[in-house]
């Protein structure tokens, strides 16, 4: 068949069912589905107008379905009402979120536009917080192959300037030309030290690697030309990535990223956790090989030196481990002890080992707790279901504690797992007791 007559045989089937929707509708007008099959065949057809009312009728009838509204903005956009659409991501979003405090999306061109944010971290100053996170195009799947680092300050919270991407990826570098991932923020004296994740694609697999910028006004940035950080192979290796989404092509991964930076007071040496791979085979399944590695500078611009992993999770009375990465790391201190959070997708979690907790408190935003004598590990479950209490209810993930504006406790941030919005505010508080901590939802 030649490509015309394929193209008039589709013609003839779309208009087809667009008069079968149409009679559908006539019959029962307040099935939402039928305007739904009969806007995609108008975006398919390339009808975009005829999609947008299509879309509008839909939404007469279930005004909070989400997925109604993001699609009216998608098509709003394609017409060049930018205005409108943004109006109807931020109707999508509250359809998802009711109770959400808008306002603390400080930049809402990029939270309802055709932008997503994730993978917050906070630097609190004399001044009040300055603000990192990851944004993107919400088209591209899966997200996380893009990914560049925006910036924003406030003093309380509440008031946000947004001081704009600071970072991108570098076409031509040969460690960061891909996409950038999470870090954290320091400060000391007049400097400020932004550390960072950067991914290349090669065509075995993805390498990450940790860079540094550095800035004395917190708004220009100079960065390191090489990583200051890559996995040592004695001690960290690759993964086997399940095949998830098929539009992802990628399947073994070097980790080595979302490093976490905390100073020893008493030898004045610098460790970095990181989310990484352990090195040597572990059991049968390569899927699930996560850890949470550490290295150590004498300075903090580096270079860092690897040490053997500071958590490695593994099923008791096997030598197999539970998670296939340990995301977002943060090392606490609290009472002459060391309290190490991190974050896990609950489908990439060994199901084994999920047959033996709780599964009540496991969820995607459930965030993980292990404890240590010694920074440097080894760090052991704070529990037989190791979950921070009501952090599964939060529905945010790469869950970070930071200290209040009041520096009289800490509250609980990360971004909407749904929506991929932020929530940088002490609307979940966290308290600690003895072992224990808790996130108040």
């Amino acid at each position: 068949m030649s490509m015309e007559a394929e193209n008039e045989k589709n013609w003839v089937i779309s208009e087809s069912a667009i008069a079968q929707c149409q009679e559908a509708i006539k019959i029962d007008p307040c099935n939402f589905k039928n305007y739904l099959y009969l806007a995609q065949i108008f975006e398919k057809q390339g009808h975009f107008e005829a999609a947008i009312r299509t879309y509008r009728q839909a939404i007469a009838i279930v005004p909070e379905c989400a997925q109604f509204l993001f699609n009216l903005g998608d098509r709003l956009l394609k017409v060049g009402e930018t205005g409108l659409a943004r109006k109807s991501y931020y109707l999508a979003t509250l359809a998802i979120y009711p109770d959400l405090a808008i306002n603390l999306h400080f930049n809402s061109e990029l939270t309802f536009g055709q932008h997503i944010l994730w993978d917050p971290w906070l630097l609190k100053t004399t001044d009040g917080y300055r603000l990192f996170y990851l944004t993107g195009k919400r088209h591209i799947q899966p997200f996380w192959k893009q990914g560049q680092i925006s910036a924003a300050i406030s003093p309380d919270l509440k008031n946000w300037d947004y001081l704009g991407t600071v970072l991108t990826p570098i076409a031509t570098s040969d460690w960061e030309a891909d996409n950038l991932c999470a870090g954290s923020a320091y400060q000391e004296g007049n400097c400020y030290y932004l550390f960072y994740s950067a991914s290349v694609y090669q065509a075995d697999g993805v390498i990450q690697s940790i860079g540094l910028a550095t800035s004395s006004d917190g708004v220009n940035w100079r960065r390191s030309p090489q990583p200051i950080l890559k996995p040592d192979p004695r001690f960290y290796g690759g993964s086997i990535r399940p095949q998830l989404d098929q539009n992802d092509p990628i399947t073994k991964i070097v980790q080595c990223r979302d490093p976490y930076i905390l100073k020893k007071d008493k030898t004045g040496q610098y460790y970095m956790f990181f989310t990484a791979v352990v090195g040597r085979s572990r059991g049968e399944n390569p899927t699930y090989s996560g850890c949470v590695g550490v290295a150590v500078s004498d300075k903090i611009d580096g270079l860092y030196r690897c040490l053997p992993p500071a958590c490695d999770p593994v099923i008791s009375h096997s030598q197999e481990s539970i998670f296939y990465e340990l995301e977002r790391p943060q090392v606490i201190f609290k009472n002459n002890r060391y309290y190490l959070f991190f974050s896990c997708w609950t489908r990439l979690i060994n199901p084994a080992w999920l047959e033996t907790v709780d599964r009540r408190l496991i969820s995607d935003s459930s965030l993980y707790c292990y404890v240590s004598d010694r920074l440097t590990g080894p760090y052991r479950a704070i529990a037989s279901t190791p979950v921070v209490s009501g952090s599964e209810k939060t529905e945010l993930y790469g869950t970070q504690l930071m200290e209040t504006p009041s520096g009289d406790g800490l509250f609980a941030y990360g971004w909407y797992c749904k929506s991929k919005t932020l929530e940088i505010s002490p609307r979940f508080p966290a308290i600690w007791t003895g072992d224990r901590w808790e996130i108040i939802t």
